[in-house]
């Protein structure tokens, strides 16, 4: 019988440590099928959506827990279907304030918004008093909420907020 986990990885950036573990899980039988992996300040974090059979769990728990410096989580998981999402892609530009970011997720969460990804920038303006701030979002929006609703509640927040649904 084959068994579903969430494996969590983060530690210091190593050169070809995915692909270390992509070719391992592959030795031992295992399939990978779906994937998240961040690299930030010279650490990495990833989730990974496995499959393998169950009397080689063990060894692969064992195999993962093998990496020095790499701490590893598992979570098993049901192998029913995905539950199908609406993703919405946008990206939002504002004149740049302390606490934008922190508004904007906290917003979202209070609509039930689900992040799949946030990536901000924020952009010095020469000769002004300000910035620009540019984040680009993939968000699974609840059934009740349309994009052009969500558009108005971050519009809310001011600071000249605009929001651009990305063309899919």
């Amino acid at each position: 019988m084959t068994v579903q986990l969430i494996v969590s990885v983060v530690g210091p950036e190593k050169m070809g440590l995915i692909k270390q573990l992509t070719v391992k899980t592959a030795e031992m039988g295992g399939t990978w099928i779906a994937n998240k992996v961040t690299h930030l300040d010279g650490q990495i974090a990833g989730l990974l959506k496995l499959k393998i059979d169950e009397d080689k769990l063990p060894a692969f728990k064992e195999m993962m827990s093998s990496y020095e410096g790499i701490s590893v989580g598992f979570h098993e998981v049901s192998d029913s279907e995905p539950v199908k999402k609406t993703l919405v892609r946008l990206t939002l530009e504002a004149e740049d304030r302390s606490g934008l970011t922190s508004d904007i997720t906290h917003l979202l969460y209070d609509l039930d918004v689900v992040i799949d990804h946030l990536d901000s920038n924020r952009y010095p303006v020469i000769g002004l008093n300000t910035g620009v701030f540019e984040a680009h979002l993939t968000l699974e929006l609840p059934e009740a909420l349309s994009i052009e609703g969500l558009r108005i509640e971050l519009e809310k927040l001011g600071g000249n907020i605009r929001v651009f649904p990305d063309a899919k």
